[in-house]
């Protein structure tokens, strides 16, 4: 997470514990960085679920580390409340009617919603002459697909690809 969504979630819990308890008990942060890497994400999600005993996890900032870790979160049946990646596969996985119970969900935008926003936003400004930039990771590279995709008629056109 961003240095502003990891206060968001501090002050957050600070300002619950300070009002009273929460089904009973006072809440605890449990912290941990994943690196942005799968391997170290699916460690961090089985020591949260075995170790922590977590009720529920917020996170996961890239999709390739939350589909190395959103199996275990599922199976241990522990929410996991996806605060920032886009991948659509992270919440689909599990959804009805491939499992009766999902226990994985969002509250960022998927990056087809990304997409199709920016599209209608730069077609209500008309603007017609975009540079779309995106680094060689599997984000960027969906951003680029979709992008590309929202991109209504030949009234636009793709200057380069880089």
């Amino acid at each position: 997470m961003g240095l502003s969504m990891h206060n968001g979630a501090r002050l957050a819990v600070s300002e619950l514990n300070f009002t009273g308890e929460l089904f009973g008990a006072p809440i605890e942060l449990v912290e941990r960085d994943d690196q942005a890497s799968p391997e170290a994400g699916a460690r961090v999600a089985a020591e949260l679920i075995e170790r922590e005993r977590v009720a529920a996890t917020v996170g996961i900032v890239n999709t390739g580390v939350g589909l190395a870790s959103i199996d275990q979160y599922q199976k241990a049946r522990v929410p996991l409340m996806i605060a920032v990646s886009t991948g659509t596969t992270l919440t689909r996985k599990f959804a009805p009617p491939n499992e009766s119970e999902n226990f994985i969900f969002r509250v960022a935008p998927t990056i087809e919603n990304e997409a199709r926003v920016l599209a209608a936003e730069l077609l209500r400004r008309e603007w017609r002459n975009v540079a779309l930039m995106a680094d060689a990771t599997p984000y960027g590279e969906a951003g680029k697909r979709r992008g590309g995709q929202e991109r209504p008629g030949e009234s636009w056109r793709r200057a380069a690809s880089v």
